[in-house]
């Protein structure tokens, strides 16, 4: 069922808000940091603000992974240099149809997700669980924390 439900949304422009514990981080998502369209450009959570940086088009690569496009930008969620490292960076890329451009959405026994890089098995992760602007957002361990966790709204 779940699966059939991330397949419908799919196709929908998404938010993606992290499910961290604190009250006042309903309010942060997902954003490609200054609306950058280089390849390379860091992945951060900031403040909800309706940004097409902020908006991604989840596309099903039909292997029950998908990979995050960018609306503003039309670039993918990548894990730097494909590294398998706890803190690599999550940044935006051009498409290459790679593992580590492809990524698994899990449901949580919360009711979010978590987004699982398909080469590493990581998900993706609000470093120090941070509840600031601009906080980093990189792969690390499943540790089953709030800041690892993840709500899909459609816009």
């Amino acid at each position: 069922m779940a699966r059939r439900l991330l397949t419908l949304l799919a196709a929908l422009l998404l938010a993606l808000a992290v499910g961290q514990p604190s009250a006042s981080a309903a309010s942060f998502t997902l954003d490609v940091a200054g609306s950058s369209a280089a390849d390379g450009a860091n992945v951060m959570q900031y403040g909800c603000n309706g940004g097409s940086n902020q908006r991604w088009r989840l596309e099903d690569l039909g292997d029950d992974t998908h990979r995050l496009v960018d609306v503003a930008t039309g670039k993918v969620l990548d894990t730097a240099d494909c590294s398998f490292a706890d803190g690599a960076d999550l940044r935006q890329w051009s498409w290459l149809n790679n593992t580590c451009q492809r990524f698994r959405f899990l449901a949580t026994d919360s009711g979010y997700v978590r987004i699982v890089d398909q080469a590493t098995g990581k998900v993706a992760d609000v470093a120090n669980c941070s509840t600031a602007d601009s906080a980093d957002v990189r792969q690390w361990s499943w540790l089953n924390n709030g800041c690892q966790q993840w709500r899909l709204n459609p816009v």
